[in-house]
């Protein structure tokens, strides 16, 4: 199937599809009801539910229910103050029974085991190790549990992005001096070098309101085998690092400069962020590409803010 193949009417329904998903996610905390969103997409409840199904290969109760235990991972992951309560109403749900039914129905666990088998390996050296089963690995907090093949399929052919060449913006980026913790391995257990890396910055002090944050992409998890993928989580450093047990070291990322385009809404689109600056604008610009990595800022983040209001600059080193 190529984007060529596609009929008029299917871009639009596929678009339509878009504006329902993106708006279940800005809304993951109130009540979503099919008439609402079947307005959304301008289709009639009788066709809506079929529709949703073809282009997404699930169906929408399955994808609310998906999308709010994912918010739910992230904050019993990340945000250790926030009770069990207070993230079953975050996450739309009625009560905090309601929420750990749901989401020992759909994980196989509690809520508050969750949660405590995620401090634990934020504690522990293991977060650097192969962990097929982590309680922080993709299966519970990563992408693939929103995207189903069919949707990889259809959102590969049509990228909902319309960049263009002046979205890309030629700035000097400053030396900045840094503290990072290295991922080394499967993609499958970053967000537990991620967790560890929080623990971190709440312990010395360093947190996003006071510090940037940044991620470093050495390669992607699609162009290297696991346990040669290497992705630096990262924070901008104001005084001389202080010995720590977690890993975490002192670097810089160099000045020089960059071609920004600026992300907005989920990780899960990063990639085609990211792709129209290496296959459309370097291939029209007059640059040349520098021997640094590619690098992120995370302007605002998920779960802080809903998916779909997350944003990051992505920062390209040219000469």
């Amino acid at each position: 199937m190529t984007e060529q193949s596609l009929s008029i009417n299917q871009h639009i329904h596929l678009a339509r599809i878009d504006d329902v998903m993106c708006y279940v996610q800005s809304h993951l905390d109130s009540p979503l009801n099919m008439s609402d969103l079947a307005d959304i997409a301008c289709f009639s409840t009788f066709h809506f539910q079929r529709l949703f199904c073809l282009y997404t290969g699930q169906s929408l109760a399955k994808y609310i229910l998906i999308s709010r235990l994912r918010k739910a991972c992230w904050q019993l992951a990340f945000r250790q103050h926030l009770s069990l309560i207070d993230i079953a109403l975050s996450c739309g749900f009625n009560d905090d029974q309601s929420f750990s039914r749901a989401f020992k129905r759909q994980l196989g666990l509690a809520p508050s085991l969750y949660r405590k088998g995620c401090l634990a390996q934020a504690k522990t050296n293991l977060l650097f190790g192969p962990q097929p089963a982590s309680f922080m690995s993709q299966k519970y907090i990563g992408h693939v549990t929103l995207r189903t093949p069919e949707l990889n399929k259809r959102r590969a052919i049509i990228n909902p992005r319309h960049y263009h060449k002046d979205s890309v913006q030629i700035v000097d980026f400053p030396q900045t001096a840094i503290a990072f913790l290295a991922h080394h391995g499967s993609p499958e257990t970053l967000m537990g070098t991620v967790a560890r890396f929080i623990e971190w910055r709440k312990k010395f002090g360093s947190p996003p309101s006071v510090s940037k944050t940044f991620n470093i992409l050495y390669n992607g998890p699609q162009s290297v085998a696991p346990q040669a993928y290497r992705f630096d989580v990262a924070a901008s450093l104001f005084s001389p690092l202080m010995a720590n047990d977690y890993g975490v070291q002192e670097g810089e990322i160099r000045g020089g400069k960059c071609a920004v385009l600026r992300h907005t809404g989920s990780d899960n689109d990063l990639g085609y962020s990211i792709e129209y600056l290496y296959r459309d604008w370097f291939r029209q610009a007059n640059a040349q590409l520098r021997d640094e990595p590619l690098f992120i800022q995370r302007v605002r983040s998920f779960p802080d803010v809903d998916e779909q209001s997350s944003i990051i600059d992505i920062y390209l080193p040219i000469d």
